[in-house]
């Protein structure tokens, strides 16, 4: 089935460009996160005058929904901050499946904000997605959490649920490209910000751009049009195929992620770019396992 094969094509490429991120912020930028920030902010500018050129309609909204809809953008665009300190502190396959808290933060707010009820299933889903995310975050030896990793990735995911709740409000009163192109706006306008108030990224900012313009903006705006592309390629899947299911093939994105990681480490192992040894692996594995099952049962029971 097409949807399947879409699907699939889509969760791949938000991986690449995970592990794009987890490149430049550990190994271009040498943990410089402002500097990146910029760089992710900044790409949203030439975006957005393309988008416009080739759909002019995405600039026939009224004020009030412009500026809802910029509002949006700067707040997706603020997740950067703790999940690029989180990947530059750990590996990108620790750091990827507590994305998949994501769903259960939309089933909270459903729950407080709405005030619908949880489903046994729901409640369930949510014990289980939790403690695969803390498996993960275990350090058994030392019998602790990675509680900095955990309190990093739930605030970026919670922005990231809440930011997703509006945007997928406004596409249905407007449409996909409308707004994507003043969540762009909004991504320039956080740029623009951080250039002028602060100081430290703006330097080093400068200093990047005069060492290797080309090669950095061309892996930003690479990155920038393989995320989007697999957002094209995602609603393509959710327009032939039940969501349910493909929102489940998305929750396949870690183990592509630690798949990938664990093959760059093996073939590369001079880059140090993921730990390796057996004990630490399984772990993982194991604990992505769980946390896909509770995503199965939140999509599926």
């Amino acid at each position: 089935m097409d949807w399947i094969l879409a699907a699939l094509a889509a969760s791949f490429l938000f991986s690449i460009s995970l592990l794009i991120d987890k490149y430049l912020i550990g190994y271009r930028l040498k943990g410089a996160v402002g500097t990146l920030i910029l760089f992710s902010c900044l790409i949203g500018i030439p975006t957005a005058f393309f988008i416009a050129l080739f759909n002019p309609a995405v600039l026939n909204v009224s004020l009030v929904e412009a500026v809802l809809l910029v509002a949006n953008g700067i707040l997706f665009i603020s997740y950067l901050f703790p999940y690029l300190y989180a990947l530059n502190d750990e590996d990108a396959s620790t750091v990827v499946p507590l994305f998949q808290t994501i769903p259960v933060f939309g089933v909270l707010l459903s729950f407080l904000v709405l005030g619908e009820t949880l489903a046994f299933n729901q409640i369930i889903a949510v014990l289980v997605v939790v403690a695969g995310s803390v498996g993960l975050t275990a350090e058994f030896k030392k019998r602790r959490i990675k509680a900095r990793l955990l309190a990093l990735m739930l605030s970026a995911t919670f922005i990231v649920a809440l930011s997703t709740v509006f945007f997928k409000f406004f596409a249905l009163q407007t449409d996909f490209w409308t707004t994507s192109f003043w969540q762009y706006i909004g991504f320039g306008i956080v740029g623009i910000f951080i250039l002028l108030l602060s100081r430290k990224t703006r330097n080093h900012f400068s200093k990047t751009l005069k060492e290797s313009p080309f090669s950095l903006m061309a892996l930003n705006l690479g990155n920038e049009l393989i995320y989007l592309a697999g957002l094209l390629i995602l609603d393509f899947a959710l327009l032939l195929g039940p969501v349910a299911i493909i929102q489940l093939f998305g929750a396949l994105q870690p183990f592509f992620i630690l798949f990938l990681s664990t093959l760059i480490a093996i073939t590369f192992p001079a880059l140090r770019w993921e730990k390796v040894e057996r004990k630490l692996l399984l772990q993982k594995a194991i604990s992505i396992i769980v946390i896909f099952s509770g995503i199965a049962v939140l999509f599926l029971g």
